[in-house]
């Protein structure tokens, strides 16, 4: 059993954080962080096209740009305030329930985001799981290693 991944809608990193910085930091500060928060952009933009239903390499290749792009955001949670409140940075996120598409949750909170793309590296994994030739040993232990790595996630 493969569990789709949720999708997600665009959303603006850079500009926000760059704008963050600036107004708290000033121009030079921001204008050292621009091509950081650039690239934490480009690796979003490379998450919002993982598919996760394929198996072997380029499953590995997506959880890969999952778990690259969970640990950036993880590490700016710890360093600026996210939210919709004054004094934080405003970034909305957008993500669509992978057993209903049409139902979806839109939040200014990191905690949206982190929690979408951890529950994305568990679904991989459950591709990955089914994708592994199950008719030898080998190939069963493998899966039951990503079925149980993809539980331990969700």
């Amino acid at each position: 059993l493969a569990i789709d991944i949720k999708k997600t809608d665009k959303a603006d990193l850079s500009s926000a954080l760059v704008k963050y910085i600036k107004s708290n930091y000033g121009k030079d500060e921001a204008k050292r962080a621009e091509p950081l928060f650039d690239e934490i952009q480009n690796t979003r933009n490379e998450v919002r096209g993982v598919f996760g239903r394929e198996g072997g390499p380029a499953a590995k290749a997506s959880r890969d740009l999952l778990v690259k792009y969970y640990r950036q955001i993880s590490l700016l949670e710890t360093r600026l305030p996210f939210g919709d409140g004054k004094g934080q940075v405003k970034i909305g996120f957008t993500w669509y329930d992978s057993f209903k598409p049409n139902k979806k949750a839109f939040m200014y909170a990191l905690a949206l985001e982190k929690a979408s793309v951890l529950y994305n590296v568990g679904s991989i994994y459950t591709f990955m799981g089914v994708h592994n030739d199950r008719a030898t040993p080998e190939g069963l232990k493998e899966a039951c290693q990503h079925f149980c790595v993809a539980a331990g996630i969700f």
